[in-house]
């Protein structure tokens, strides 16, 4: 993937360019904080234009938890991963996904 996470000043400036983001949460059997982040990121006043949430085999599938607390969100995703990949193939993984100029990663127990 090419893609310039630099963008230059003529293209992308903060007085009109592309500011979209797009929130990465990373789960990994701690779905208790799912309904705290989804709160926090409707009261954002960034320009949150894509949510990813990625399951990394956690016991349970969060996936109802996902489609309950984010279910207002107009562009969520969510991915799980049968196997604990590891957070850095997690991460590069979820990139793919990623429509926006910005990207934001969360762990679900980040504070």
């Amino acid at each position: 993937m090419n893609k310039n996470v630099y963008p230059d000043s003529q293209s992308n400036s903060a007085l009109g360019g592309d500011c979209s983001v797009c929130v990465i949460l990373f789960c990994h059997n701690q779905v208790q904080y799912l309904a705290s982040h989804a709160a926090v990121l409707r009261q954002s006043k960034s320009n949150i234009d894509q949510v990813l949430i990625v399951d990394i085999a956690s016991n349970n599938p969060i996936h109802d938890t996902v489609k309950r607390d984010f279910a207002d969100f107009p562009c969520c995703g969510y991915t799980r991963h049968e196997q604990n990949i590891g957070i850095v193939a997690a991460m590069n993984l979820a990139l793919a996904q990623v429509r926006t100029a910005f990207v934001h990663f969360l762990a679900a127990d980040d504070k």
